[in-house]
């Protein structure tokens, strides 16, 4: 083989890294919005607690003020964490196109050293 496909080689390597960091990227941010998801389920029960406990009081629309707040801060925080998560996995698709490209460079490469080989053997 020639430095020409080691290169490819090296290359594909290293792209084929950078899948596998983003992948466990990918999965972190997957376990940050499932317990994302657990707390919101939490804070929303411990809401719905206190609309029922004040429900007759003067501080139950500080209450049902302070869980739109929340609501709105949660949406928030979910759509940054899925905007992450979308451009997570378009850089693996983009790195998974590279690497396609550079294996089909780098089979040419082979093909034609395959042929020189060939044609110096006559």
């Amino acid at each position: 083989m020639t430095s020409k496909v080691d290169e490819f080689n090296h290359l594909i390597v290293e792209k084929k890294e950078q899948v596998d960091n983003l992948l466990v990227e990918k999965k972190h941010v997957n376990d940050l919005m499932n317990e994302y998801q657990d707390m919101i389920q939490t804070t929303e029960k411990l809401n719905r607690h206190l609309v029922e406990r004040y429900y007759e009081s003067r501080m139950l629309s500080s209450i049902e003020q302070n869980s739109d707040i929340f609501r709105h801060g949660q949406q928030q925080a979910l759509n940054a964490l899925q905007d992450q998560q979308s451009k997570i996995d378009k850089d693996i698709q983009y790195l998974n196109r590279d690497i396609t490209e550079i294996e089909r460079k780098r089979n040419i490469e082979l093909q034609i050293e395959h042929e020189r080989g060939k044609i110096n053997e006559h």
